[in-house]
């Protein structure tokens, strides 16, 4: 995507809410993503994060779960010390390089698209259908 665009883009989500990064429906600043997480509460506006860069886990494991409306999320270059996130059910797209786990959420039902490279998840079959 062309910078110009994509910086647009960014503004008009900032335009939201823009004092209240928990009022808007995308993030991807890490102070934003960080201070999100940390509050720790029920959120029902987040839609999409992309979080690149951290090694910071100063939240709990349940942290996403308890966004309602989270469909989109993409970690780059993150290292958690928890074994374990849980993700929401209603998540679309995970994308995870050095996704932690070698085993897929169970509770992804509607997951559409994943990528999780650089991952000890191993599939029993190179091509396994997974349950729905």
């Amino acid at each position: 995507m062309h910078d110009l665009i994509q910086n647009i883009g960014r503004e008009i989500v900032k335009q939201e809410a823009p004092k209240e990064v928990s009022e808007r429906s995308r993030l991807w600043f890490h102070e934003d993503v960080l201070e999100l997480l940390t509050e720790d509460i029920e959120n029902r506006k987040v839609e999409g994060i992309k979080l690149n860069q951290c090694e910071e886990d100063d939240w709990t494991d349940t942290a996403f779960v308890k966004m309602k409306k989270l469909r989109i999320l993409i970690f780059r270059n993150t290292n958690f010390s928890c074994g374990t996130i849980l993700l929401p059910k209603q998540l679309r797209l995970l994308d995870w390089k050095g996704y932690p786990s070698n085993s897929m959420p169970s509770n992804l039902k509607e997951i559409a698209a994943f990528s999780l490279r650089h991952s000890p998840l191993m599939l029993e079959k190179p091509f396994q259908d997974f349950a729905i």
